[in-house]
């Protein structure tokens, strides 16, 4: 009889399906509102515009702000979307797999 299969780790489940919810996302444009820059992306069709500490939902949150980028953090699950500006639906997410 073949041993039983392992359960998967919980831990790399959730950072997988969290890791999808960076799908969803688009950078749109970074504009200058007095001190803060705003980030506007938009997220399963919502468009959103935040500052650098704001969620984009629950546990996603605007990180490191530069000029052609924006990093979604989510410390929970030490995950971090990198959604670039000017490149069609394209993010790297770090952390998925350590």
């Amino acid at each position: 009889r073949a041993p039983a299969a392992a359960a998967p780790d919980p831990m790399r489940v959730a950072r997988t399906e969290g890791a999808k919810v960076f799908d969803k996302m688009k950078l749109l444009g970074l504009m200058k509102g007095g001190e803060d820059v705003i980030v506007v992306l938009e997220h399963d069709g919502d468009m959103l515009a935040l500052t650098q500490g704001q969620d984009v939902l629950p546990g996603y949150t605007v990180g490191l702000i530069t000029s052609t980028e924006v990093r979604i953090e989510n410390n929970a699950l030490g995950l971090t979307g990198v959604l670039t500006l000017g490149e069609r639906n394209v993010t790297r997410v770090l952390g998925v797999d350590g």
